[in-house]
């Protein structure tokens, strides 16, 4: 215990009628013990000024920290009976507002300190530097701090951005309203139904443009609530529709999507040069890059006289495809090491590639040692080889000889058994099942493929597209219709927005129909979406505020 002298004006300035009566200092506390010497109170509810004392309570409160040391302000208050016979509270606590509010558990100017740094690092970053600042608080709190502070006066808007936004991303989502002339949002509603927002543009009358989402809710809720808006679709919104439409169209085309990335690999088969697109550059902790093998214009000079698909070589297997990259990647001096971690083989796979001169053989009984399946390999095989194929129920029959392992097991080691169709053929005498180390083309990339210009796209990338507008029967007039599309978005050509509309509606293809329609749907709002420079993603210049 050590008495000391404190100017308590100049530590909580504004608390009064508090006396200091001790102060209790420890290694990583300070206990500020303070008693109230206010003779007459107010009641908080009528207004009344009494002194006649009920009781006293103790309270604990905590304030913001001396040298990163925790600071507890502990008040031995007072409870008081109010005098006014009408009023409803007979017994009251004297309150300390504004300095420490009801229920509070920590001061105002703490909680103003914790709110700032919870907006400015979020919940466990501002967790972690208030630690070490000796206000040590939870994830959580900071984040409660910030949903308790009072959203900013919302004032005349005149034009606002309406979205929908992730309250719990894929189950819950709301919809936020952004003043597009101040840059900030100034609303955050619970869901995003057409009720919800007719409610809140009702309030706001002098609303005169609204960028908002292509939802029906969102254009119906204007329509009903805000007539003498105008109404913009925003252009992100229709750039995300437009993909997503490319999207379907490939989606619903698989088959020629697998073959492209077929193509690629027998490209690089044939040393063509299309080596940098199978083999990606290695990491640089081998102070070597990789050599690109010919030349793009040259590549897509010799792909455009190439035969069809079908006219082409064998395809080869992943085997063949791993031992072939392997030698090359060693021929230019790298490590094994840094090989089997780029192909993603195992390094003894790699040391045995590079000393072969040919693809070593596989032994078709050859099966793990520690494999359970293997006391039954013969009993198994004889049974296929009599023509049954049914390898569900010969797991049932090794079960009854004292099989203990999975069904996927026998999957597993069955998997190089002759296929029914082969006619007992050895493995080894049957086309090795293609498994490209390449990925395959998704119809995800391939939109993006099509959607991108020349030049922000890597040689590699440009040799894909041109296998794809190649191997895909609608691939040349989808991406003419996208790129058309998206220019008129990007340049502002409302003119051409009606022709585009119709070359889309001609071009039968189903997906580019749909859309179309769904444009001429919300025409007046794609219109002002593709003439205006407001949409969300770039919210109108407020000369007030600049």
């Amino acid at each position: 215990m050590t008495a000391i002298s404190i100017d308590l004006e100049s530590l909580l300035p504004e608390l009064k009628h508090l006396h200091l009566d001790r102060v209790e200092i420890k290694s990583h506390l300070i206990n500020l013990e303070l008693v109230s010497t206010n003779p007459i109170v107010l009641c908080p509810l009528c207004g009344n000024k009494t002194r006649q004392v009920h009781s006293h309570y103790t309270r604990r409160v905590e304030d913001l920290p001396w040298n990163a040391i925790s600071v507890l302000l502990t008040l031995k208050l007072r409870r008081f009976f109010c005098i006014n016979p009408s009023c409803k509270r007979k017994i009251f606590v004297e309150r300390l507002a504004p300095t420490i509010a009801v229920y509070a558990r920590r001061t105002g100017r703490l909680w103003q300190k914790l709110t700032e740094l919870a907006f400015e690092l979020g919940g466990q970053a501002g967790a972690s530097v208030s630690d070490r600042l000796g206000m040590g608080l939870r994830p959580s709190s900071l984040l409660r701090s910030i949903r308790r502070s009072p959203l900013p006066q919302e004032g005349l808007i005149k034009m606002v951005g309406i979205d929908d936004w992730a309250i719990r991303k894929g189950q819950a989502y709301g919809t936020i309203v952004i003043d597009l002339e101040r840059h900030r949002p100034v609303a955050l509603l619970p869901d995003r139904t057409k009720e919800t927002v007719v409610s809140w543009l009702e309030k706001h009358p002098e609303i005169a443009l609204i960028s908002r989402d292509r939802a029906s809710a969102y254009s119906q809720a204007a329509a009903l609530a805000a007539p003498q808006a105008v109404q913009v679709a925003d252009k992100f919104h229709l750039l995300q529709n437009l993909a997503e439409m490319l999207q379907r169209v490939f989606e619903g085309n698989s088959k020629a999507l697998g073959t492209v990335a077929l193509r690629i690999a027998e490209l690089e088969r044939e040393d063509i040069g299309a080596t940098s697109v199978a083999i990606p550059p290695l990491s640089n902790d081998e102070n070597v890059k990789l050599e690109t093998v010919g030349n793009h214009t040259e590549v897509e000079k010799e792909f455009a006289s190439t035969a069809p698909v079908e006219n082409q070589p064998t395809s080869i297997s992943q085997r063949q495809l791993n031992f072939e990259q392997v030698k090359e990647l060693h021929q230019q001096g790298y490590s094994q090491r840094a090989i089997a971690t780029h192909l993603g083989l195992h390094r003894k796979t790699v040391k045995r590639y590079t000393q072969a001169e040919q693809l070593p053989k596989r032994d078709p009984e050859r099966v793990a040692v520690l494999s359970s399946v293997t006391p039954y390999l013969r009993y198994l095989t004889e049974r296929w080889q009599s023509g049954f194929y049914n390898k569900r129920q010969l797991w049932l029959e090794i079960r009854e000889q004292g099989y203990t392992g999975t069904v996927f097991s026998v999957y597993r080691a069955m998997a190089k058994f002759p296929a029914p169709e082969s006619n007992g053929l050895e493995s080894s005498d049957r086309l090795p099942k293609l498994r490209l180390r390449l990925r395959p083309l998704s119809a995800r990339r391939a939109t993006w493929l099509l959607l991108h210009e020349d030049k922000k796209l890597k040689p590699a990338d440009l040799l894909v597209r041109q296998v794809l507008l190649q191997l895909h029967p609608q691939a040349l007039a989808v991406q003419e219709l996208a790129q058309r599309c998206k220019v008129l978005l990007r340049e502002h050509l409302v003119k051409e927005l009606d022709e585009w509309l119709l070359l889309a509606k001609e071009s039968h293809i189903g997906e580019f129909e749909r859309f179309a329609a769904s444009l001429e749907r919300d025409y007046e709002a794609v219109k002002a979406g593709v003439a205006l420079e407001i949409s969300n993603e770039r919210p109108a210049y407020c000369t007030s505020c600049a």
